[in-house]
């Protein structure tokens, strides 16, 4: 009976683990898409600044 115990609870260790590992890769991927959207954000914000920047520029008479 208890080596039968042992067994099923080994089993459902291993469930478990396999489980977590899916769910921890799931949020890896997430994390990393996030981090590329907040690149590109970045990258977008800075190019609207150097427009905004230029234009300002331009109307202010530095050009």
């Amino acid at each position: 009976m208890r080596e039968a115990k042992s067994q099923e609870l080994k089993k459902d260790i291993e469930i478990l683990s396999q489980t977590f590992e899916r769910v921890i890769d799931r949020k890896e991927a997430i994390i990393k898409s996030l981090v590329k959207d907040i690149e590109e954000a970045e990258e977008q914000y800075q190019m609207a600044l150097r427009s905004h920047l230029q234009n300002v520029d331009g109307l202010i008479g530095h050009r």
